[in-house]
């Protein structure tokens, strides 16, 4: 009877330290945060002439955009997809519970780019003043910063074109701001749920596709549509990515459980499916680029995988608390990945 006394009481300084940890251990899942945040000052390089000649080429866009795609995709496989498992199998016994919740995350991650995307056509036309009833194709242009009628209207009317200045710059930058936002969840649920060593790999899997979408959106704020300074196009890339910050600190800040951190690591993989293998893969299919420069992109999209594989290498998943074994919230899942149960 007296054991059953101390069994309790011995759970409350597990249970302080846990919360102690949780409270104060921010720096790792902050500084990766920020590290990610910095990755929209990669544009400076193409400032560098060799960098900007090669940057024109193809085969330049190509490579770089199949090697984001293998590490996203590879990111989503090997880690996230397969550890969210784990996590969500804790909130609930039956198996049907937990498949039907991970799949309808991984689903919802998968449709959340094109919704975003929608949200912001939406908004950039109530800033034009337009309807749907604009031409189609002027609207696909204009999103690809390559808008012929967006050239006229600016050459012919300043309103016009500071309108059309406005609808690429707040795409860009509203689009990005979410896209990082979800990004600072999935960092801080990594780091929260599975640990220091879980944490860092998403967050070298999230550099390595940030790199080729801010080269884009640097492009395309520097380009003859915007024709935005290289500061402030910079300044505004980066301001849009501070949201990773936001994102990471919420979840850090916020108490969730287990189950919670597998449902947004779901959530999270299909946000970097979609990425992977709609936004970055086809440009492997470019009618401009030759059969050896298609091995040329094939070869970076596996070196991507390769580099984000390379991270399993004593690499073990993060023992969810209750589940089966030992390892706890925090603390217990870094122990878990940092070389053995």
């Amino acid at each position: 009877d007296h054991g059953d006394d101390i069994e309790p009481k011995a759970t409350i300084p597990e249970a302080a330290a846990k919360a102690t940890e949780e409270t104060t251990d921010w720096g790792p899942p902050m500084l990766g945060a920020l590290t990610v945040n910095l990755a929209t000052f990669i544009g400076v390089f193409l400032l560098f002439p060799p960098v900007k000649k090669m940057s024109a080429r193809p085969l330049f866009g190509a490579m770089l955009f199949a090697f984001a795609a293998g590490a996203l995709l590879a990111c989503a496989f090997f880690l996230l997809l397969f550890e969210a498992t784990h996590l969500v199998a804790v909130g609930w016994s039956a198996e049907v519970d937990v498949v039907w919740r991970w799949g309808t995350m991984i689903l919802a991650g998968l449709v959340l780019p094109p919704v975003v995307e929608t949200i912001c056509s939406i908004i950039m036309l109530a800033v034009k003043g337009g309807s749907a009833a604009s031409p189609s194709g002027e609207e696909s242009s204009v999103e690809a910063g390559n808008s012929v009628e967006a050239g006229k209207a600016e050459t012919e009317d300043p309103v016009a074109k500071f309108r059309a200045t406005a609808r690429l710059v707040g795409a860009v930058v509203i689009g990005d701001f979410f896209h990082n936002l979800c990004d600072g969840f999935f960092i801080g649920a990594a780091f929260k749920g599975c640990g220091n060593s879980f944490g860092w790999s998403v967050i070298v899997g999230t550099i390595l596709h940030e790199l080729p979408q801010e080269v884009a959106d640097f492009v395309i704020l520097t380009g003859p549509d915007v024709a935005l300074g290289i500061a402030k196009a910079l300044a505004a890339n980066f301001i849009s990515g501070t949201s990773v910050l936001i994102g990471t600190a919420i979840v850090l800040s916020a108490q969730v459980d287990d189950a919670t951190i597998g449902l947004i690591l779901a959530f999270g993989g299909g946000v970097y499916l979609h990425l992977g293998a709609t936004d970055c893969l086809p440009k492997l299919y470019d009618p401009k680029l030759g059969f050896g420069q298609r091995l040329a992109a094939f070869a970076a999209f596996v070196l991507g995988a390769i580099v984000i594989g390379l991270i399993l290498i004593g690499h073990e998943h993060c023992v969810p608390e209750g589940g089966e074994g030992h390892g706890g919230h925090g603390g217990g899942h870094g122990d878990a990945h940092g070389g053995g149960h």
